[in-house]
């Protein structure tokens, strides 16, 4: 061989040698999880260039790859992730998040605790995504909730108080929510005895939410209204971002942000600090917020997940009373301020500090436990009347809660039918310090009056079978126990004398819950389920007018009959989501007063609730059609008849029978129509309307609120610039028409005066106003 030819063979050989050595194979593994539920996901196709793998069923893969080359995860109803093999060390944990834009019947839910598909879910549950949460300015909770058919949000404007009711339980509550389960990733919001605010919230953290609507007691405990399960945003899947939020709006509203998020591989860090201003649209109500929130995910190995969540929000906020019809059509910002508030600038301050922590371990295939443990304070300063807006007294509130609760599960296989067996318990233990002053003018603190200590303890055990034939057929049935006790230490300063301590006992209550679902090849499911519940009275609704605790108090009882479809059909375009329900409700509280307008309640009354709810969505364009990545209208509404079964009281100063009238504060029909419009350049629109028919205000059905309409819009444009650049522009407004509406209404509000003068059943909602807002980020 000439020196020439063995020259070539040797540069030959070289090449080959780099060039073999520059695509060396490699193997990469990893596991993916649903990024919320901390689920593995099954059946995820993974992919670099001609290779295919998909994950197990503890959502693991493994896959030959070229270095450096780009890895494609990708899973119906999830948003994909691309991923570089470069560094690719051990076993990676991938989170996929719910998409914004398909049809959600392959999602994954905590639902019942049975962590399945939406589609195999044997229940009504209500899924609100990202994409959904982002629809407004992310400023309030109400116009995000009210798109979930079913739910009821009153909520005037962004610096009052709101009241949440989901199949027409909770309307009770003059403020706050109640007979409502609220968790915020799986640290549960409710005071011990059931009542719960949810102005501590920041909205503009929140990434996903789950309702379930009626009795959920045979894994949640008490509520008869339903489940609120939000979980907070997580960061993109190896992805590092600091963030600024800022917005600007009508009657003084601003709000900013700054944020850090990110994903460390086996660990995702976010936290968030904001700061909000509004000054109101009534005379003194401007109100004042900043939030802090810090969250922790952490997947220590492939069996143990764990999350860690603080959070802090703090309120100083300016009120003012309801108004007569006259003053709410004639000078709607100014109700005639017959306490003072707006005289004295009467404000009150809040602060809701939580603590929690949630772990998840897998001890093998088929047992794995999860344990939450959580504390939570709230401290308040409130001119407060607590029976009559004439009884002029002054409130400093301290309350300490702490509690827990761990489920186990066991997935044996027998035979050939799957099964699925969780028990657990949650306990929680409050203490609460009233202190009660005299209100001098001006709103502010006088001599002490009275001190009251409240003590709540709540124990709940449940436990949830589930068998699964063929893959495509779920029947679950489930039972729990629940006992609740309050005590009460009532100390007068008078002379040093102490009442006695009372408490209530509340006898043990014992529900169930069985649901039947199957799926079929079509692309849609059928169910159906029976469940009860219950609901204690909350402690201040347990008060006797006269001292102490109302000893004879049981807690409301509920049954429910649900018959339901969902599904995504004509190539998975058209996702839709149908229920038909009835529920009756014993032993239900109704409020009595005294002949000098104190109010306290006893178990009289029964209800019943029927209703049909309905949300559908189609996808005319995605990202195969080019410039329209997604166009998706949608709809939901809800059909309800609720009245009054048994139920007599004497607000009107003798004993009336109101039986066969309308539920108070229910309204007959509520609907939603919108349009998310997203294009591959970044532009996006979300248009909504919103429809509420009118409800009665008293029992007796004789004054109403009027029927309304709100339409919404918003405009925007998000995009990422080199890789590394994050921006999202928008503009946007609420109640565009400019209708009259009250957003907040007090129920049987005439009867409340002594004097039985023309009642103040009304706060204004606001009028058409704007916002814009702009977010910038960096991606490292």
């Amino acid at each position: 061989m000439s020196n020439l030819k063995k020259l070539l063979v040797l540069l030959l050989g070289c090449w080959s040698g780099m060039t073999g050595a520059a695509y060396a194979q490699e193997k990469i593994s990893g596991r993916v999880l649903d990024a919320f539920v901390n689920k593995p996901l099954q059946g995820v196709t993974v992919q670099a260039g001609d290779e295919k793998s998909q994950t197990d069923a503890q959502g693991r893969f493994s896959l030959e790859v070229k270095d450096g080359e780009e890895v494609l995860v990708q899973q119906t109803g999830y948003e994909p992730q691309r991923f570089s093999t470069m560094g690719w060390k051990g076993e990676r944990t991938i989170g996929l998040m719910p998409s914004s834009t398909a049809t959600l019947g392959e999602v994954v839910v905590q639902g019942y605790s049975e962590d399945q598909k939406l589609l195999e879910t044997g229940g009504n549950l209500s899924l609100l995504t990202q994409g959904d949460l982002g629809r407004g300015n992310k400023v309030s909770l109400a116009p995000l909730l009210n798109t979930v058919p079913g739910v009821m949000v009153n909520q005037p404007d962004y610096g009052s108080d709101s009241r949440i009711s989901i199949r027409g339980e909770g309307l009770r509550s003059t403020y706050g929510t109640r007979d409502i389960a609220i968790y915020l990733d799986n640290i549960p919001l409710n005071e011990a005895d059931g009542f719960s605010r949810i102005e501590g919230l920041d909205v503009f953290t929140l990434g996903k939410a789950e309702v379930i609507k009626g009795p959920a007691s045979s894994i949640y405990g008490a509520g008869l209204g339903g489940v609120l399960n939000f979980q907070t945003i997580r960061p993109e899947s190896g992805e590092t971002q600091l963030e600024s939020s800022n917005l600007l709006g009508s009657y003084g509203l601003f709000r900013t942000s700054g944020s850090l998020k990110a994903d460390l591989g086996d660990a995702g860090v976010q936290v968030t600090y904001g700061r909000q201003w509004f000054s109101g649209y009534m005379g003194n109500t401007d109100d004042s917020r900043s939030f802090a929130t810090a969250l922790g995910t952490f997947h220590p190995n492939a069996n143990d997940d764990l999350t860690v969540l603080a959070n802090q929000s703090h309120e100083v906020n300016h009120f003012n009373t309801f108004e007569t019809l006259d003053q709410f059509h004639n000078n709607p910002t100014l109700a005639g301020d017959p306490y003072g508030y707006e005289q004295y600038q009467v404000n009150r301050t809040q602060t809701w500090t939580r603590f929690g922590l949630s772990n998840t371990f897998r001890f093998s295939d088929q047992w794995e436990n999860t344990t939450s443990l959580y504390s939570s304070s709230f401290i308040l300063s409130h001119p407060y009347a607590p029976y009559s807006p004439y009884y002029p007294t002054f409130l400093k509130e301290q309350m300490q809660s702490v509690g827990g609760r761990s489920e186990i599960t066991f997935k044996p296989t027998l035979g050939e039918v799957e099964t699925r067996l969780t028990g657990g318990g949650e306990i929680a233990d409050q203490d609460s310090l009233l202190n009660y002053y005299d209100s001098e003018p001006g709103g502010n603190v006088g001599p002490q009056d009275t001190v009251y200590e409240n003590l709540t303890k709540h124990l709940n055990l449940f436990f949830e079978g589930q068998v699964i034939l063929e893959g495509k057929t779920f029947l679950s049935a489930g039972l729990d126990y629940n006992n609740t006790v309050y005590g009460q230490y009532n100390y007068y300063n008078y002379g040093g004398a102490t009442n006695p301590y009372s408490e209530i006992d509340f006898t043990p209550t014992t529900t169930f819950r069985v649901s039947l679902s199957h799926v079929f090849d079509e692309g849609f499911s059928v169910y159906g389920d029976i469940s009860q519940g219950f609901s204690p009275p909350i402690i201040d609704e347990s008060s006797n007018p006269a001292g102490g605790l109302l000893t004879g108090l049981q807690p409301e009882l509920a049954t429910q009959f649900e018959v339901g479809t969902r599904g995504h059909l004509l190539d998975k375009r058209l996702g839709y989501d149908l229920t038909l329900f009835d529920m009756d409700v014993s032993q239900e509280l109704i409020a009595q007063y005294t002949p000098f307008g104190a109010q306290y309640f006893v178990n009289a009354g029964k209800t019943n609730h029927k209703g049909l709810e309905l949300s559908a969505s189609y996808q005319l364009a995605d990202a195969k059609d080019g410039f329209f990545t997604s166009v998706k209208p949608w709809v939901s509404g809800t059909l309800q008849n609720f009245v009054f079964v048994e139920y007599a009281n004497n607000l009107s100063g003798t004993l009336t029978d109101y039986s066969g009238k309308q539920e108070t504060g229910t309204p007959s029909y509520q609907g939603n129509l919108g349009m998310d419009i997203e294009t591959e350049p970044g532009l996006y629109l979300h248009g909504t309307f919103q429809f509420l028919d009118r409800y009665p205000l008293t029992d007796d059905n004789t004054v109403w609120n009027n029927a309304y309409g709100l339409l919404g819009a918003k405009i925007g444009f998000k995009r990422v610039f080199a890789k590394a650049l994050t921006v999202d522009a928008f503009v946007g407004g609420d109640n565009l028409a400019n209708s009259v509406y009250a957003g907040y209404t007090q129920l049987n509000a005439y009867y409340i005066l002594p004097d039985k003068s023309d009642g103040q059943y009304y706060q204004p909602g606001l009028p058409a106003n704007y916002y814009g807002g702009l977010n910038v980020g960096w991606l490292f």
